[in-house]
């Protein structure tokens, strides 16, 4: 009988930052809500925070897609 063998598979990587590709969820939606409620923010910035893999830099693609704007 030989050992079972786990075959790997290279199936790479592809970064997504579309708005459809981000996954919405309780802690992330008042954030979501603020993106797409651009340009009609009450003030010109808006900060977003959280740990690292939250999905900051995701939303800061969505809204640089959305507003023309420019990383910096």
């Amino acid at each position: 009988m030989s050992a079972a063998r786990q075959l790997t598979l290279d199936l790479g990587h592809l970064k997504a930052f579309g708005r459809e590709d981000f996954l919405v969820s309780p802690a992330n939606a008042e954030a979501v809500a603020w993106i797409d409620r651009w340009p009609k923010w009450p003030g010109q910035v808006l900060a977003i925070y959280g740990p690292v893999g939250c999905g900051k830099t995701h939303l800061a693609h969505v809204f640089q897609k959305c507003a023309g704007a420019q990383f910096i």
